[in-house]
């Protein structure tokens, strides 16, 4: 599965990193946050502007998990 670890990575370039990231892979994706409320929500605003379904467990919110629609029911168990 495709992973982007966003530790160290300043605030100001999240945007075109996890842009970039999106539009070149192919889901699932993870997206690593960290607990930064800042970073998840850079991250998740870009997702939001491309229209990608995700979700974040609740026992790991530091990471983004990027599917696409038919993953939805097929891994439900995630």
């Amino acid at each position: 599965m495709n992973e982007l670890d966003l530790h160290g990575v300043r605030h100001p370039d999240v945007y075109i990193i996890v842009e970039n990231y999106v539009l070149m892979n192919k889901t699932p994706m993870y997206i690593i946050t960290g607990r930064s409320d800042k970073m998840i929500e850079l991250a998740t605003d870009v997702l939001k502007k491309h229209r990608f379904k995700y979700f974040i467990r609740s026992h790991n919110p530091g990471m983004i998990i990027v599917i696409d629609e038919g993953e939805i029911n097929a891994n439900k168990s995630i």
